[in-house]
């Protein structure tokens, strides 16, 4: 549904992690047993027009701008510290700043923006590294070894 009603109260988008995010159409405000909702129209389309603006705008990006766009890639703070060569503590550092800094800023919109191209050679790696992530998230199998030590069981995923 394309709802491009100009709402007379802008909807503050929180839920995505931004504090300055507004919603003037798009979206549809009822009721539920629990109160108050919302539904957004386009949610995907949502994202990817507010990280393109993110990449595209000329300040550095802000730390919860930086988390925003490791999240649009679903990659975890331990697989984007693993591409930036960084503890995933200093990503976590990274996104609690009010600034990124320069390597930072400007590596995550590059990464960002060649997830999102088709042409682009790294879209398989993404993919990939996306896999890898999942897998080391979802199937960390354990068991002991004869001596009862406690060992990581590397499977192929299901």
């Amino acid at each position: 549904m394309n709802d491009q009603t100009v709402h007379p109260e802008p909807y503050h988008y929180v839920e995505c992690g931004l504090p300055n995010v507004w919603l003037t159409n798009g979206f549809e405000r009822h009721s539920t047993p629990y109160g108050q909702g919302v539904s957004i129209h386009d949610i995907l389309g949502l994202h990817k027009c507010i990280a393109k603006f993110l990449c595209d705008k000329t300040e550095p990006l802000t730390g919860q701008e930086f988390k925003f766009l490791r999240r649009e890639m679903d990659f975890s703070q331990q697989a984007v510290g693993e591409l930036f060569g960084v503890q995933p503590r200093q990503i976590r550092n990274v996104e609690k700043s009010e600034e990124t800094g320069a390597p930072y800023n400007l590596w995550m919109r590059h990464i960002y923006l060649e997830s999102i191209d088709p042409r682009s050679s790294l879209v398989d790696l993404m993919e990939r590294l996306r896999s890898l992530d999942m897998e080391w998230h979802q199937n960390l199998a354990m068991k002991s070894d004869e001596s009862g030590a406690w060992m990581v069981e590397l499977s192929e995923a299901a």
